[in-house]
């Protein structure tokens, strides 16, 4: 080859202590009776192993980049270095490859990336383990696009995260990383993200736990705008029937042609009822309370003000956190009304509207009362997750969800009062 031209270095192969031989049909015995080639490759690993020590630099040099300063000696088949450099510096191409060759195209790939290698075992070492494959050491050192470092991802996720964080970081990982098939890492690791979904209802078969696993990646990806389907993640074909049925059974609902009995009641299927005290409601609807992702998404609804209390009593006592007290001030308006004792103004609860006496925990989900900012999300109805309560007065929290997702706030008491015809006095409470 000419020092002034691109110089094709040849690649070859080496399976342990084994060199692999190309030959045409009909030439077996041949191939089998020859010395094994003695290549630029094997040379180039050669000259690293006997020169390291006179020539430090040739274990910085990765196989591509060697004939610019050190030459080929076709006859000898050995490497020299250059004793002066050239004005244009020689470039070294190894031979194109694709995916299709096999395993040769990761070695070539471990060529561009690993200097002085002076065996193939070494090429292959990565972390002090030596591969069983170059395509296995490229997948380890995250030189392959392909979906590897997501599955080792979430495998390391596994060990040491809870089921809710594990699909939060699937959704992350649909978002942000393009895996190539988002269908088989799901099937891989559905298992472990729905293990709190298993564990808590052992009976649910495993098709329901996965229809609930994707329901809850479902909720992140559109807070983030995004459907299953925009990553080739549909519904399976029974949990497709399901949803068709449950939309179809909604509509008659409505429009009143469900049957009913005497007293005008509709009997809800079996599949709708859980039958079960408030802890395993509050159980299977949050799962772990301090989930952010649970706390911004889901709530129980409830037909009336006295079972709302309940409720939210319940969940604040087994909230994990300090309690903190956020008293109201309540008083009537304008001074011809007849005074109104204040206990009794601080006893009264209006639907729609906070208790005179409110605990906030730190990670608790609210509910915003006022259009205070619609432009930066903070409107009637905004979900809220506290972050601090200063002074029994100032509320710091972020918005749970929506466009403004994420964005802290700070919120002051704010004067609210009930509709003129709900009391037959005037008044209101901060």
């Amino acid at each position: 080859m000419s020092d002034r031209s691109p110089a094709v270095l040849a690649l070859q192969v080496h399976l342990e202590d084994h060199q692999l031989i190309f030959f045409q049909p009909g030439e077996e015995r041949q191939a089998v009776a020859g010395e094994p080639r003695h290549t630029q490759l094997t040379a180039w690993m050669t000259y690293n192993r006997a020169s390291a020590g006179e020539d430090p630099e040739c274990l910085r040099a990765l196989y591509p980049d060697f004939p610019q300063k050190y030459r080929w000696d076709a006859g000898q088949k050995r490497w020299h270095r250059r004793r002066n450099m050239q004005a244009a510096p020689t470039i070294g191409r190894v031979v194109s490859l694709t995916p299709r060759h096999g395993d040769v195209f990761y070695l070539r790939v471990l060529l561009h990336h690993v200097p002085g290698a002076t065996t193939f075992a070494e090429l292959r070492t990565v972390d002090g383990q030596v591969c069983g494959t170059h395509q296995e050491a490229c997948r380890r050192r995250g030189l392959l696009l392909d979906d590897q470092e997501w599955a080792e991802t979430l495998a390391e996720a596994v060990r040491t995260q809870r089921p809710g964080q594990l699909r939060q970081l699937f959704v992350v990982l649909l978002l942000f990383c393009a895996p190539a098939d988002p269908a088989t890492l799901l099937h891989r690791f559905q298992a472990a993200m729905g293990e709190d979904f298993a564990r808590r209802h052992p009976e649910l078969p495993p098709e329901t736990v996965t229809g609930l696993v994707l329901l809850r990646i479902s909720d992140s990806l559109q807070r983030a705008g995004k459907t299953l389907e925009d990553f080739g993640l549909p519904p399976e074909e029974n949990q497709q029937a399901e949803l068709e049925e449950f939309s179809t059974w909604l509509l008659q609902l409505g429009n009143g042609e469900l049957p009913t009995d005497a007293e005008g009641r509709v009997t809800l299927p079996p599949a709708l009822v859980l039958e079960a005290e408030l802890p395993a409601v509050i159980d299977w609807t949050f799962g772990n309370l301090t989930d952010a992702d649970s706390m911004a998404s889901r709530a129980v609804l409830a037909p009336t003000n006295s079972t709302v209390d309940s409720v939210n009593s319940y969940v604040t006592d087994i909230f994990p956190g300090q309690a903190v007290e956020c008293l109201s001030v309540d008083a009537t308006v304008g001074e011809e009304q007849e005074p109104v004792p204040q206990e009794y103004l601080n006893g009264l609860c209006v639907p729609g509207l906070p208790p005179h006496h409110l605990l906030l925990k730190p990670g608790m989900p609210v509910i915003l009362l006022r259009n205070i900012d619609p432009a930066r999300g903070l409107c009637n109805g905004t979900r809220l997750l506290v972050v601090a309560v200063h002074g029994g007065r100032l509320l710091e929290a972020t918005v749970a969800c929506g466009s403004a997702a994420g964005r802290r706030v700070l919120i002051p008491r704010l004067t609210l009062q009930p509709p003129d015809d709900a009391f037959p006095f005037e008044w209101r409470w901060r």
